[in-house]
């Protein structure tokens, strides 16, 4: 394989700092809509050999 070139493309510098200037406002508004939800969504606690309960079993 005697002359084949392989070419990498690397980011240039101010590319790279966009990318991880938009990573971090990413990351603080998750954590901000982390501390707005008050109510977790986990089924933490749930025994599991409990069924959901059915419309038809209401009294």
């Amino acid at each position: 394989m005697i002359g084949l070139r392989t070419y990498l493309c690397r980011p240039s510098r101010a590319q790279d700092d966009v990318i991880a200037r938009r990573s971090r406002e990413i990351v603080a508004q998750s954590f901000e809509l982390l501390e707005q939800s008050t109510k977790s969504d986990t089924f933490l606690g749930r025994q599991t050999f409990e069924p959901f309960p059915k419309e038809d079993d209401n009294p």
